[in-house]
C-alpha cells in the first residue's frame, strides 16, 4: 500500500468514526493497520469496538498498546472505561492510575470522578472534581462538583459554589438539591415553586411539597391535597399518603391510596399496595389487612425481584401477624405463603419469625438454609444470628468462608461492616480480623470511601490488640 493510499484510508477511518459509523471505521482501521502498524489507528479501532459493545476485543487492543506505552494516562483511562462498562472492580484502579500518571489529564479526572459517582461513592469523586474545576474552570465540571458535594453530605459547601463557579438558573435542580441537603427547606420550597411555575415539571412540584413537609408538616398536608387533586400524579399521591400517615391521619391516607388504586393499580405499584396493608392495620381492619397482605405477598414473591422491598414487606407482614393473631396461627399463616418461595429473602424472613417467637432451633435451621441459598446476604445474616447466640467461633467460620468466596470489592466491604460492627464485636476474633485486614490491603486501590474507613478502623483495632499483647513489632506494622 502506498503512503498516499494509507493516508486516504486513515482519514476515511476517522471520518467514519466521527459520523458514528463504527463498524465501517473499524474495517478501515484494520485494513490500514495491516499495511502499516499505527498506534493512533489501533486506539481508534479500540474506540470503535467500545462503541459497538465489543468490550473484550477493545480491552485486548488497549492492553496490547499498554505493553508498548505503559505510562500512557489516556490508555489507562480508556481501559478503565472499558472495564467499567463490563462491571469490573478493577476499572477504578485504571482510572486512578491514569490520574497519577498525569494529574493534569482533564479527561482522566473526569472519567475517574464519573466512575466513582456512578458507583454511588460521591465522597471519593470530590477531590478529583476539585482538581478538575481548578484546571478547567468549566461550569459543567463545577456542577458535577456541586452534585458530588451534595450527595456526600457537604451541601453547605456546594451552595458556596453558586454565584462563584456556577451560575444560578431559572430552573435549577442542583441548587434546590443543595438547599435541601443543607436543611434550608423554606428556601428550597421557594426555589422549587418558582421553577415549577416556569417549567410545569411535576418532579419539581414533588420537591416543593417534600420541602414544605419538612418545614411545616401540618400546612403541607393541605397543599399536598391541592396538588394531588390537580395533577393526579401517583408519586405525589404516595408521598401525600405517607405524609398523612406520619401525621396520624390513617383514614385520610387510606382514601388517597384508594384513589391511586382505583385510577390504575399497575401504575400505583407495590409500594402503594404495601402502604394500604399497613393502613388497614392502623385502622383496626384486621381481616381486611390480612387479606390485603396475603394477596400482596403472594404476588410480590412470585413476580418481583427487589430484595429491599421484599424484605420490608415480609417484615411488615410478620409484625402484623404476631400483633393480631395467636403465635401458632401467625406461624401457620406466614409459612403457608412464604415457604413456597425458598429464596434467601424468604428463608431469612421465616428465620426472623421463629426468632421472634423464641424457637431458636428453627430460626437457626432457616438461617442456615438462607446461607446455603445465598452465601453473601444469607451468610452474613446467619453469622449475625450465631453471634447473637454467643456462638462466635461458628460465626467466625461462616465469615471466613464468605471472605474466601467473595469476588467483588463491595462484597468484602459489606463483610467488613459486619465484622467491625460494635454490636457483635466480631473484630475480637484475631484470625478473622487478620484475614479482613489482609484482603482490604490487597484491594486498597479498589476500595470505596467506606472501604478505606473500614481498613483504617481494622488496622487501629489490630494495632490496639497487638499492643495489649505487647507485640510491638506487629503493632508498628
Amino acid at each position: 500500500m502506498t503512503d498516499g493510499r494509507f493516508e486516504d484510508i486513515r482519514r476515511e477511518s476517522f471520518r467514519l468514526f466521527e459520523e458514528g459509523k463504527y463498524a465501517e471505521s473499524l474495517e478501515q482501521c484494520r485494513a490500514a493497520g495491516t499495511a502499516a502498524p499505527d498506534p493512533q489507528l489501533a486506539i481508534l479501532a479500540a474506540r470503535n469496538l467500545f462503541n459497538l459493545g465489543r468490550f473484550d476485543e477493545a480491552e485486548a487492543y488497549v492492553r496490547d498498546l499498554l505493553l508498548k506505552m505503559p505510562d500512557s494516562s489516556y490508555l489507562h483511562s480508556f481501559l478503565g472505561r472499558i472495564l467499567g462498562a463490563r462491571g469490573e472492580d478493577t476499572a477504578v484502579s485504571e482510572h486512578a492510575r491514569a490520574v497519577l500518571l498525569d494529574p493534569a489529564n482533564q479527561e482522566a479526572l473526569r472519567n475517574y470522578a464519573a466512575y466513582r459517582v456512578a458507583a454511588g461513592d460521591s465522597r471519593m469523586a470530590v477531590p478529583a472534581l476539585r482538581k478538575l474545576v481548578a484546571l478547567t474552570g468549566r461550569e459543567d465540571d463545577a456542577r458535577c462538583l456541586v452534585r458530588a458535594l451534595t450527595a456526600s453530605g457537604q451541601a453547605s459547601e456546594a451552595l458556596l459554589l453558586f454565584g462563584r463557579d456556577v451560575r444560578r438558573r431559572e430552573e435549577d435542580p442542583d441548587y434546590i438539591a443543595a438547599l435541601m441537603g443543607a436543611g434550608r427547606y423554606q428556601d428550597a420550597a421557594r426555589e422549587a415553586a418558582a421553577a415549577y411555575r416556569v417549567s410545569g415539571k411535576v418532579p419539581l412540584a414533588r420537591v416543593y411539597l417534600r420541602a414544605r413537609a419538612l418545614n411545616d408538616p401540618a400546612a403541607a398536608a393541605g397543599e399536598y391535597g391541592e396538588y394531588f387533586a390537580t395533577l393526579r400524579d401517583p408519586e405525589i399521591g404516595l408521598d401525600y399518603a405517607l405524609h398523612l400517615r406520619a401525621l396520624g391521619r390513617p383514614g385520610e391516607a387510606m382514601s388517597v391510596c384508594r384513589q391511586l388504586l382505583d385510577a390504575d393499580e399497575k401504575s400505583s405499584g407495590y409500594p402503594v399496595r404495601l402502604l394500604t396493608c399497613r393502613l388497614n392495620a392502623d385502622l383496626g381492619e384486621k381481616d381486611r389487612a390480612s387479606g390485603c397482605y396475603e394477596h400482596l405477598v403472594r404476588d410480590a414473591l412470585q413476580n418481583l425481584d427487589d430484595r429491599e422491598f421484599l424484605s420490608d414487606m415480609l417484615s411488615g407482614y410478620r409484625e402484623f401477624l404476631l400483633t393480631y393473631f395467636p403465635v401458632r396461627d401467625a406461624e401457620s399463616r406466614f409459612l403457608s405463603i412464604v415457604s413456597a418461595h425458598p429464596m434467601a429473602v424468604s428463608l431469612l424472613a421465616i428465620a426472623r419469625l421463629y426468632e421472634d417467637i423464641g424457637d431458636l432451633s428453627e430460626a437457626r435451621s432457616y438461617s442456615y438454609r438462607a446461607f446455603r441459598s445465598d452465601f453473601l446476604q444469607g451468610g452474613m445474616a446467619y453469622a449475625r444470628f450465631l453471634a447473637g447466640q454467643k456462638e462466635f467461633r461458628e460465626s467466625e467460620k461462616i465469615l471466613l468462608y464468605i471472605l474466601s468466596n467473595a469476588k467483588r470489592t463491595r462484597e468484602i466491604e459489606s463483610v467488613a461492616g459486619l465484622i467491625l460492627d460494635d454490636q457483635w464485636k466480631l473484630y475480637r476474633r484475631p484470625r478473622l480480623l487478620s484475614r479482613l485486614v489482609g484482603m482490604l490491603e490487597q484491594r486498597f486501590a479498589l476500595l470505596s470511601s467506606d472501604g478505606l474507613e473500614y481498613l483504617a478502623v481494622a488496622c487501629l483495632v489490630s494495632a490496639g490488640s497487638a499492643r495489649r499483647e505487647k507485640d510491638y513489632l506487629q503493632c508498628k506494622e
